[in-house]
């Protein structure tokens, strides 16, 4: 299945929001891959666990357990990415904000794996992404802002 990265997961790499891939194969749940809270990094039996960071790493990583845990230990997506050819899994990932004024805050948050189906999308969804390959209809533009930012994406 064709899909389009949603977050910008290994910049480095090139793995950004709007990277395409195709899942290529699943793997299995293993709990001493799930994303954690710390850096062990060192630790070369976990060198490739998703290291979670700042305020909320604790909450995020709870977040991340109910997830699997909620979708029955459901596998992981592989994605071989069209740029440079990395096979990835990539893992659920739990984005959290802050909601009010004064402390204690709230916290919002949403829990998801950060891909969505790469056979089509629309061009307002395409805004802030880096697309590497896109074919364009607008036949049924009807007002020219529309094809204006369109032709932004086209490199050709």
């Amino acid at each position: 299945m064709r899909v389009v990265l949603l977050q910008n997961l290994e910049p480095t790499a090139g793995l950004v929001n709007g990277s395409q891939g195709t899942i290529v194969d699943f793997e299995h749940y293993d709990s001493k891959w799930m994303p954690r809270k710390g850096d062990n990094r060192d630790d070369e039996e976990t060198s490739g666990v998703p290291i979670l960071g700042g305020s909320h790493a604790r909450y995020r990583q709870q977040q991340i357990k109910d997830f699997v845990e909620e979708n029955d230990y459901q596998p992981w997506p592989v994605v071989e990415f069209d740029h440079n050819a990395l096979k990835r899994t990539i893992y659920a990932d739990c984005t959290t904000n802050e909601y009010g004024d004064d402390e204690p805050y709230s916290l919002l948050s949403r829990t998801q794996i950060p891909l969505m189906a790469g056979y089509a999308i629309t061009v307002h969804k395409a805004q802030g992404m880096t697309l590497d390959r896109v074919k364009v209809d607008l036949s049924q533009a009807f007002d020219p802002s529309q094809t204006y930012v369109a032709r932004t994406y086209y490199r050709g």
